[in-house]
């Protein structure tokens, strides 16, 4: 093998530039290398890839401090390509991911692509053009992965080079989904980065004692590669479309959840929008859908004011979601995943339908929640369903429109899978003619899992529920009727809570727990069925966890036990309840607000993990 270049004061020439550079992403190289490949020996890791080196340095897949070049270069064959491994994908991007070796100092390296232009034949020009590079800090004694996007234009790669004035191993090289962002742990760092590159320091810039600024401005870029393939299909998945998310992890320590009235916190900035994240005492990632997210901040740049010591990573992910559509062919809504205290304050702007939006709760992803545009359109698909489910004297029967059209519903709803599929079973077997929004409601709750057609087109329940709220409630309302209704879907997924719960109506004050059962029992708009033990325990818990512990007193005590119907209705109860100033209730809402702090960081009153501040 013969050397183009490769006097030492070449070398110390590049060293100088390179240094001189160091801050600069888009860089002009000059290169020292051989003329002739040599086929890295497959070893684990690698055999997914034909990848050659340029020389015995490379083939080594180290460099060192006291080596004459500061450069690995590394070719890939054309077959990656034909066998699909380096093809552009149809939805999600895909990047080069290299993997090195714990370094023993920290040291620099920098990545960046090599192309078809680049090389005469296959010897690689003297003198290359500007290019992005992914330059990273590798962490002493830390394993250290480095992954850079693929052009967004499709341009191909033909290698890749990585460089170096330290020592430096590589472990493995990969093809993976694109990701832009960070995370770290106590035995490995990942830095991933959009096609234009960029520097570890600017993913993660610490600016101060909990502070920092992320930088997720180059996974704009992959919005040029995003398609969506769709066709019309009897209610089939059809196509995929590629949607976008930023995930918050939060690294493995309970006593960041700090204690009960003194929670940890992490502070977070997206434009003129404040975040406030509460930890949990479980291991905690928060999901923000992209557009909301950044709906004031185009540049993708992240500010955390307080808490960054708490976060493990901040990635820019893209998550393909199968496209389908209702039996009518209407296109049915992607469920969001989100957090409750974001879908309280999602702007209608971005909703994806004029009714409705769709969210799956990021806490609990089984359960869907439905945020009406107003109560009629809430009525249109869930009104017969409440009375079919739940109000006494309705229960079991599918009533027509004309027989409940002057009858109250409810302003939110709950219900499980159980249910939802007992009323379309009926429906069935009944030919019982639903509207257009019940049966865009039963093809959302298929293509969901939230229930199932069996093969002889019966119904059967699939896993979790829904609940809903409108807009039509201010904000305080919707505040308190989301607490409700999402405490009845925690109710519904977890067996322990169910537990819990009727482990505390058994041991808290029965005159209370009377009381709470009368008030249903007086209230005809309600029309619960009190020899219902689920639905009783679920509604009793519900109304409880509905409001804070100290808000318990002004709810029952100075509001409920004061009304009219109540105190005809049951006119000891009520005085009883006024005389102890509810002081039974709040001792059940202190032993269910413990549990559920103690069990994911919630309160009574609050299923939310973020607060948002526009």
């Amino acid at each position: 093998m013969g050397h183009l270049l490769t006097s030492a004061v070449f070398s110390a020439k590049i060293r100088y530039v390179l240094r001189k550079l160091s801050n600069i992403f888009l860089l002009c190289f000059v290169f020292c290398f051989f003329s002739c490949a040599d086929k890295i020996p497959e070893k684990a890791g690698f055999k997914e890839l034909h990848l050659y080196s340029y020389n015995k340095q490379s083939a080594s897949l180290n460099l060192s401090e006291s080596d004459t070049s500061s450069y690995l270069y590394y070719y890939l064959n054309d077959e990656d390509y034909e066998s699909g491994v380096l093809s552009s994908p149809d939805i999600v991007p895909t990047s080069l991911e290299v993997r090195f070796l714990p370094a023993q100092k920290d040291t620099e390296v920098l990545v960046a692509f090599l192309y078809s232009s680049d090389f005469n034949g296959k010897r690689l020009n003297e003198i290359l053009p500007s290019r992005a590079v992914a330059k990273c800090t590798l962490a002493t004694g830390k394993t250290t992965r480095v992954s850079l996007a693929f052009p967004a234009d499709g341009t191909k790669i033909k290698g890749f080079f990585i460089q170096s004035v330290g020592t430096v191993a590589i472990d493995d090289v990969s093809v993976e989904n694109t990701t832009v962002g960070w995370r770290v742990s106590e035995t490995e760092e990942t830095f991933s980065f959009g096609p234009s590159g960029g520097s570890s320091s600017a993913l993660r810039n610490l600016t101060g004692s909990g502070s920092m600024t992320v930088d997720l401005s180059s996974a704009r870029e992959l919005g040029a590669i995003k398609r969506s393939v769709t066709s019309r299909g009897n209610g089939s998945s059809s196509g995929v479309t590629l949607r976008e998310y930023v995930k918050v992890y939060f690294r493995n320590n309970p006593s960041d959840a700090g204690e009960n009235g003194n929670q940890g916190t992490m502070e977070m900035i997206s434009g003129g929008t404040k975040f406030t994240v509460r930890r949990s005492p479980e291991p905690q990632t928060e999901t923000f859908f992209d557009l909301y997210l950044f709906e004031t901040n185009p540049e993708r740049v992240l500010k955390v004011n307080s808490g960054a010591e708490m976060i493990s990573g901040i990635e820019y992910v893209y998550v393909p979601s199968e496209s389908a559509f209702s039996e009518k062919g209407d296109r049915l809504p992607y469920a969001i995943t989100a957090d409750l205290g974001c879908i309280i304050s999602w702007p209608s702007m971005l909703w994806q339908r004029k009714d409705f939006e769709l969210f799956r709760w990021n806490m609990f992803p089984n359960i869907l929640v439905f945020d009406f545009a107003d109560y009629k359109i809430q009525d249109d698909y869930l009104k017969r369903l409440a009375f079919y489910v739940e109000k006494a004297g309705y229960r079991g029967k599918l009533w027509a429109d004309n027989d409940i059209k002057n009858l109250h519903g409810y302003n939110a709803h709950d219900y499980r899978a159980e249910s939802l599929a007992k009323f379309y079973e009926v429906a069935r077997t009944q030919n019982f003619k639903l509207n257009d929004s019940e049966y865009l409601l039963r093809d959302i709750l298929l293509f969901y899992g939230i229930i199932r057609r069996n093969s002889d087109g019966s119904y059967a329940p699939g896993d979790g529920g829904i609940i809903s709220i409108s807009k039509e409630s201010s904000e305080s309302l919707r505040e308190k009727l989301l607490a409700h209704e999402s405490y009845h879907g925690i109710y519904f997924c977890d067996a322990s809570f169910r537990n819990k719960v009727t482990e505390i109506c058994s041991v808290m004050d029965q005159q209370s727990l009377l009381f709470i059962k009368q008030y249903f029992a007086s209230q005809p708009s309600l029309g619960y069925d009190l020899n219902d033990n689920y639905l009783m325990e679920n509604e009793v818990m519900a109304y409880i966890m509905q409001q804070a512990v100290s808000a318990q007193k002004a709810y029952f005590a100075d509001d409920l036990a004061w009304r009219g119907t109540v105190m005809k209705y049951m006119p000891d109860l009520a005085s009883y309840i006024r005389s102890t100033k509810a002081a039974g209730i709040t001792e059940a809402a202190v032993m269910f607000d413990d549990y559920v702090f103690a069990r994911w960081g919630l309160n009574a009153g609050r299923t939310s993990m973020i607060s948002v501040s526009r």
